[in-house]
């Protein structure tokens, strides 16, 4: 009878009911009532209120907890300023994909594209050198992964229970603290063929990871960030440049913690109040501070005109998703990957923006999301669409017009609908639909999109230049 009151009344008591029943109530209402019915509709208004930045009725930590609820990503993935953690993921020359049962499968090749042996984060073994089709990564057989990220030839997974495993070839090595290093600009790759927890983060409870092959973010559900890996330009936010071979708290910055990207040499992050910092390498103007300056620790980006639930970070550029669903890019668009079509070039040949600036063409959407490669770009809109611009010599923008050419400056649409979530690597892109199904294009080398794609005349792979669905694949959504 609940549904007989008035409805602020109504939402009113169900906001007094315990998050996890809470949570299966909207399990409940959008499984078994008529889509986009008065009891469906109070339910989500319920936790859209619990989730929304400056209306935080619970703590970070439970928000963290609820918002990886299976049962609670669809709104939590649209409205909730502690993110949900992406379930697919890019290399150069692999990928990433949670199942629907929480599986992590891989697929890709050890191999860069000179034949030199790489170690990428395929995560297979030593014998495993090409895994053509994406398969379940055999070390991590009976853990439920939530969270990965893969860059260069690294990877990293959060499982269910907090753990963080990492794998591939990463700088001062997998947060072991077993590399040593003379110098604090000196090190190597330490290489792992296989997943291997990271111990230095046995204590704390990750939920979401980030890396950029080199230097490596990871948040916790108390909004904790820890970082590790390369230091050259203070990405690690530590107000020093000496690189860290195991993860060490970024304690600069002021608050909790929900989003977190990394670029080639810098690093961006978003509290829950919806303030957003970056820190690291800033000669193309992508920490967005009105010069081409490096910082070593966090440091406030001011010119954000409102607050933020996400944020994102390609090569050298920089995007943050606003509250209200707007889009800002700033630091280095050689490709076209900020999305502004009047960009002025510097004396040296750059176009640069070293202040964040809104994309006036995604203003027709509501974006939830955006995610980048080291040239070019995706967003997500609330109602499933997605766009693409930057460079699309391999195919990755998923649009068969822009295949060849190396500046695309204006987002356009993406011919694919009813998008959750979605990736970008260095010349291929992924996206799962809420229904699990996963798509994949862009290059064919390397076996990285996992396609078993047609071979031209010299053996190589043609290149993927619209959305193809993996068969029998369900993607976690």
């Amino acid at each position: 009878m609940l549904w007989l009151l008035p409805e602020e009344l109504a939402l009113h008591i169900i906001l007094q009911l315990h998050p996890c029943t809470l949570v299966r109530l909207n399990f409940v209402s959008t499984h078994f009532l008529p889509p986009k019915t008065f009891q469906q509709g109070l339910v989500e208004q319920a936790l859209r209120r619990l989730f929304r930045v400056g209306e935080r009725k619970m703590s970070c930590v439970a928000l963290s907890r609820l918002a990886l609820h299976p049962d609670c990503r669809r709104v939590a993935s649209g409205w909730c300023c502690i993110q949900t953690p992406p379930t697919i993921a890019c290399g150069t020359n692999h990928t990433l994909i949670v199942n629907e049962q929480k599986q992590l499968l891989s697929c890709g090749s050890t191999d860069n594209r000179d034949g030199v042996i790489a170690r990428s984060g395929v995560g297979h073994g030593v014998e495993d050198m090409i895994i053509n089709v994406p398969t379940i990564i055999p070390g991590l057989t009976g853990v439920k992964i939530l969270s990965v990220a893969a860059a260069g030839n690294h990877s990293l997974a959060a499982s269910e229970a907090g753990w963080v495993y990492s794998w591939g070839a990463q700088w001062l090595g997998h947060g072991s603290g077993n590399v040593e290093y003379n110098r604090p600009d000196q090190g190597h790759d330490e290489r792992l063929c296989m997943p291997m927890p990271v111990a230095a983060l046995s204590s704390i409870h990750v939920c979401t990871v980030a890396t950029s092959g080199a230097h490596s973010l990871v948040v916790s559900d108390s909004g904790d960030v820890y970082s590790w890996g390369y230091c050259n330009l203070g990405q690690l936010g530590h107000s020093d440049y000496a690189s860290q071979s195991k993860p060490k708290h970024v304690k600069a910055l002021p608050g909790c913690v929900c989003s977190v990207a990394c670029g080639f040499c810098h690093s961006v992050a978003v509290l829950t109040t919806g303030l957003v910092y970056s820190w690291g390498w800033g000669g193309r103007g992508q920490l967005g501070h009105g010069a081409n300056k490096s910082y070593p620790v966090p440091k406030l980006v001011e010119a954000l005109p409102e607050p933020v639930r996400k944020v994102a970070a390609g090569g050298a550029s920089s995007f943050a998703v606003s509250v209200n669903g707007r889009v800002y890019s700033w630091g280095s668009s050689e490709f076209g990957e900020l999305g502004h079509e009047d960009m002025n070039e510097d004396r040296d040949g750059h176009a640069d923006e070293l202040l964040p600036r809104l994309v006036q063409v995604l203003l027709q959407e509501c974006i939830t999301a955006v995610v980048a490669g080291p040239m070019y770009s995706l967003a997500l809109a609330a109602d499933g669409a997605m766009y693409s611009w930057g460079f699309g010599m391999d195919g990755q923008l998923g649009r068969a017009e822009a295949a060849g050419s190396c500046l695309n400056w204006m987002p356009e649409r993406v011919a694919i609908e009813g998008v959750c979530g979605m990736a970008a690597g260095q010349a291929h892109s992924l996206a799962v639909v809420r229904d699990g199904r996963t798509f994949g294009w862009g290059s064919g080398r390397t076996c990285a999109l996992g396609l078993e794609l047609d071979e031209d005349d010299n053996g190589d792979a043609v290149d993927q230049t619209t959305p193809w669905e993996y068969p029998t694949l369900r993607g976690l959504c």
